[in-house]
């Protein structure tokens, strides 16, 4: 006999990479766990402030953070590594 589940919704996904499919997979994700908290990096100040400011990603309800890779290295800050380590599932796209 096949049980038919409902898949769990993870509280708690966080994206490494919310460029152009960062962002896609996130909206996928929110569309089908509404519930869920979204959140993730980018790897500009310019760039998080666009993704906050668009009525498009209204439904990102984490934080954005940003982890600068290339000129001057900024890892995650203290806020950006206890959302990570709080997260139950990542997804990383860079």
């Amino acid at each position: 006999k096949v049980q038919s589940l409902s898949p769990p919704t993870p509280p708690h996904i966080f994206i490494g990479g919310l460029g152009y499919c960062g962002l896609r997979i996130a909206a996928a994700l929110h569309e089908q766990y509404p519930d869920c908290i979204i959140s993730g990096t980018v790897r500009s100040k310019e760039r998080k402030d666009a993704i906050l400011s668009s009525s498009s990603n209204s439904w990102l309800t984490g934080s954005v953070y940003v982890l600068d890779l290339d000129d001057n290295y900024i890892g995650l800050d203290t806020d950006g590594v206890m959302d990570l380590a709080s997260a139950s599932h990542i997804i990383q796209t860079v």
